[in-house]
């Protein structure tokens, strides 16, 4: 029922706002033999490298295709620190085919470096690419007017559980909470199960408070300007590691359940928002560079 409730919910959102193919492309085969007709092509982003994810090395999601004369990755992810020994010469051999590449964290970065691939570059990821208006528009209206405390983890984590617990027992807030598994009803704080896209911006955007060790609820946090806490999961933290250097909110990451004091100090997001822009210029810049060279 969950998967069923998740598909829909964003199957809906696809259909409304987002202009696909007509064909649904299910392996590299059907990839080469109806590629479509494209000036350029673009790979990116979200851990869209990571073997480990995709079940091994995807040619498709490198876009290995030798028709294609031009292509480019933007905010590429290999969603760890580095590779495994046996995928090194694989990696290597499908990265020099591309015309351009920038990763999404600096440890992206430094993989390629390692394997002889030069000149790529750390950029934004695309949702911070557009600031808080874009999204705000996207936005729904609910949850306006509210105080709450927003949690949404995607690693089972105790942690994130206690210190929700133990903020809301300080503030006098409620919690609701985030999930796309309909088995985590027993958490404490209102569920929020498989919420149409526009209803998790609102949930974000109008929280007093976040707790979460999701990349793009922070990236979310960061363009709404809310004060949060990161819970880092147990792999693939890169991701939340980089964009927090970036932006110096190192220090927004919980040593333990009861270290509130990280969320209850106010960011200052004039400082954050000056390095957002240039950072946000400069992803800008590449791309468009890259896209008309």
């Amino acid at each position: 029922p969950s998967y069923f409730l998740r598909f829909r919910t964003f199957n809906n959102f696809i259909k409304k706002n987002l202009n696909l193919t007509a064909k649904v492309y299910k392996d590299i085969d059907d990839l080469e033999k109806y590629l479509p007709n494209a000036d350029i092509y673009v790979t990116g982003s979200d851990q869209v490298w990571n073997s480990e994810w995709n079940g091994g090395i995807d040619r498709c999601l490198y876009l290995d295709i030798n028709s294609i004369k031009r292509k480019i990755a933007y905010a590429a992810s290999f969603g760890k620190s580095s590779l495994a020994e046996d995928e090194k010469n694989d990696t290597l051999a499908l990265l020099k085919k591309y015309n351009a590449i920038s990763l999404r964290e600096q440890s992206g970065v430094e993989i390629c470096n390692e394997l002889g691939v030069n000149n790529t570059i750390n950029v934004l990821d695309p949702t911070l690419l557009l600031d808080s208006s874009a999204w705000k528009k996207l936005s729904s209206n609910k949850f306006k007017g509210e105080e709450y405390i927003l949690v949404y983890n995607l690693n089972r984590n105790r942690k994130i559980d206690n210190y929700a617990k133990n903020l809301s027992a300080k503030t006098g807030l409620k919690v609701k909470y985030l999930s796309y598994q309909l088995h985590e009803a027993f958490k404490n704080g209102k569920m929020y199960c498989n919420p149409k896209v526009e209803d998790f911006l609102a949930l974000i955007e109008n929280a007093k408070y976040v707790i979460t060790d999701s990349f793009h609820a922070t990236a979310f946090s960061i363009n709404f300007e809310k004060n949060f806490v990161i819970v880092y999961p147990g792999k693939y933290s890169t991701r939340l590691q980089s964009i927090l250097k970036i932006l110096g909110l190192e220090n927004r990451v919980a040593k333990d359940d009861n270290d509130l004091e990280i969320t209850l100090s106010i960011i200052n997001y004039t400082e954050v928002n000056k390095k957002l822009k240039i950072e946000r210029k400069k992803s800008l810049d590449w791309l468009s560079k890259s896209l008309t060279e």
